[in-house]
């Protein structure tokens, strides 16, 4: 698995849209996972319990019409909602959002962190890594989405940005290079902000139809010349009416209408095109290019990695890097994924595995070397086909795909599995888990 692949950190999903909702980081140590918890230790119910009808999904601008829950914590992070059916909501937020080890959440308008902390990115004014959920200083209200990056994090507040963690490529888009412990202001973005993304290095807004990027810049991430900005800067050459933006390891992708334009790294055709040297070693576009061949009726986009997802007419369709048991595969003709129910709600896009939410769960494949997949078998390492997440709630609200984990909302908790040796899963312990376990420390657990 290699050391740059990142999911797509969406917060704010398809104005902002994954991995998140949305996008995170990939990739790095091989994990010891020789040892596993049993389900009943990893504390999965028995039995079923009860949903919401309401939905708040991570990658994707659809959410379920219903009957509004208030103690649905995941109902803070929707903005208004349909009379019938599912709509399109370019605005949807991301109530989940996470990063290489660490996760967060946004529970009833405060924003909440777990595990690594080495440059501040649990934003608690500390650098303690913490095992349960802390909640992020002076976020207690108004947090609209969350999402977060390597060693950074970041929050949509009342309509304007704030950053934290990790500093050192300018990612906190701050005017600085210096890390922070806690939230800080992103310059120039203090409202009218829809959404926000995390790549690796870099992160990228959305207002007013326009996107703007910051941070690391060293294969044209942010659809600019130089090295990097600690700064925003606005991204020129797209449509007008930028409804969702999505981040990879080191390119970017926006949805205007039906078409998806993306920059940056195309190492495995994550652009969507061949570059005219098809020998170059790092071959990149700091301007847009249109991406061909994507299914009309764009409903989510998600990225992460060196692969970008859209979800079209209920189905998930995918190019760039595909892994293999037998290794990388570059795509750069969008392909329909197979072995998925014939809906699906949202998606969720990391470096090395993927997931898509269901009406009846979730569906996750790729790799699954940490049991980030959630199928509670420990002796797969791969799965070519989607596999099912075994012991969540029913009634999924979100999905988000992360470094070597896994996190979702379901029955008002939020629900994690694999990769854990931060503390990423969140339940006070630091022991993998192929199956969920409930999040302990955020209001109501």
């Amino acid at each position: 698995m290699g050391s740059s692949a990142w999911a797509s950190l969406v917060i704010g999903a398809l104005a902002a849209s994954a991995s998140g909702c949305g996008r995170t980081p990939l990739g790095g140590r091989q994990p010891d996972v020789g040892v596993w918890e049993t389900q009943a230790e990893a504390g999965v119910p028995d039995v079923d319990t009860p949903g919401e009808e309401g939905s708040c999904l991570i990658d994707s601008i659809r959410y379920q019409s219903g009957a509004a829950n208030p103690n649905n914590a995941c109902q803070s992070c929707q903005p208004s909602r349909s009379s019938t059916g599912w709509s399109s909501l370019a605005t949807a937020p991301g109530c989940l959002g996470l990063g290489e080890q660490h996760s967060c959440a946004v529970v009833n308008g405060s924003a909440w962190c777990w595990g690594d902390n080495t440059f501040g990115q649990l934003g608690d004014n500390s650098a303690t890594s913490s095992t349960m959920a802390v909640p992020v200083y002076g976020l207690s209200s108004g947090v609209q989405a969350i999402a977060g990056g390597s060693g950074n994090s970041y929050a949509l507040v009342n309509g304007g940005v704030q950053a934290w963690g990790d500093n050192s490529s300018g990612t906190l888009g701050n005017d600085s290079t210096t890390s922070s412990l806690v939230p800080m202001p992103v310059e120039g973005l203090s409202s009218g902000v829809q959404g926000v993304v995390a790549g690796r290095e870099h992160a990228c807004a959305l207002a007013g139809g326009e996107v703007w990027c910051w941070g690391q810049n060293n294969s044209g991430q942010l659809g600019s010349t130089g090295t990097e900005s600690d700064v925003p800067l606005r991204v020129s050459g797209l449509p007008s009416g930028v409804e969702a933006i999505v981040a990879g390891d080191s390119h970017t992708c926006a949805l205007v209408a039906d078409s998806v334009w993306c920059w940056g790294l195309d190492t495995y055709y994550q652009l969507g095109y061949i570059p005219v040297d098809y020998y170059d070693p790092d071959p990149n576009s700091q301007d847009p290019v249109k991406v061909g061949g994507v299914p009309s009726g764009v409903q989510a986009i998600a990225a992460g990695g060196n692969r970008t997802c859209v979800l079209a007419d209920d189905k998930v369709w995918c190019w760039g890097e595909t892994n293999t048991p037998s290794g990388s595969v570059a795509n750069a003709v969008p392909a329909m994924v197979s072995g998925l129910p014939s809906v699906v709600r949202a998606i969720a896009v990391a470096g090395d595995h993927d997931c898509a939410l269901l009406d009846d769960g979730v569906m996750c494949w790729g790799q699954d070397d940490a049991g980030q997949l959630g199928d509670n078998s420990p002796t797969i390492v791969f799965a070519s086909l989607p596999v099912r997440v075994q012991g969540l709630p029913s009634a999924v609200q979100a999905v988000a795909a992360g470094w070597y984990h896994t996190c979702a909302w379901a029955a008002s908790a939020v629900w994690c599995w694999g990769y854990n040796v931060s503390g990423d899963l969140g339940n006070n312990s630091t022991s993998p888990s192929p199956v969920p376990v409930r999040v302990q420390g955020l209001p109501g657990s």
